[in-house]
């Protein structure tokens, strides 16, 4: 059971002469029972995807759903206005101690951001700015023409 009431707006296909129905705008209201200041960023995320669900490839919902399962679960139980810096800090350490690379890290946060843009829609609370990891660069260059023939051979 979902903490939010789902209020969907059907209409008609243009391109097939108005025979079939098609979701045209989803809105998602806050349920009365429950003020958004209880809303867990579990709950959050549970609206947002279902929101991707509607307007996403399922590569890319089945990406979210795994970034969700494997980094962010542990967060799923933490009220959304007590999400500050610290929390964005913690989480960060937590990736780097698992042995994520700075890249994999940033589409965690990225995610996690998404989520809590999507949130604040729907409830005031201050969202935490992410600070993203900086991307090891490498210098490339050319290849000499004896390490190409040493590769060819």
């Amino acid at each position: 059971m979902s903490i939010f009431d789902v209020k969907i707006k059907r209409c008609k296909e243009k391109n097939t002469g108005g025979a079939a129905n098609r979701i045209e705008r989803v809105e998602l209201l806050p349920a009365a029972s429950l003020p958004i200041e209880a809303v867990t960023f579990g709950d959050a995320y549970e609206l947002w995807i279902f929101e991707m669900k509607m307007c996403a490839k399922p590569n890319t919902v089945n990406k979210y759903e795994g970034i969700f399962n494997n980094h962010l679960f542990v967060l799923s139980d933490v009220e959304l206005k007590s999400i500050s810096r610290a929390t964005v800090s913690q989480l960060t350490d937590l990736l780097l101690a698992k042995g994520l690379s700075n890249k994999t890290i940033n589409d965690i946060l990225i995610v996690f951001n998404m989520v809590l843009k999507s949130a604040s829609d729907y409830g005031d609370f201050a969202l935490p700015r992410i600070n993203y990891l900086r991307e090891q660069k490498y210098e490339t260059r050319a290849l000499t023409i004896i390490e190409q023939r040493r590769l060819s051979d």
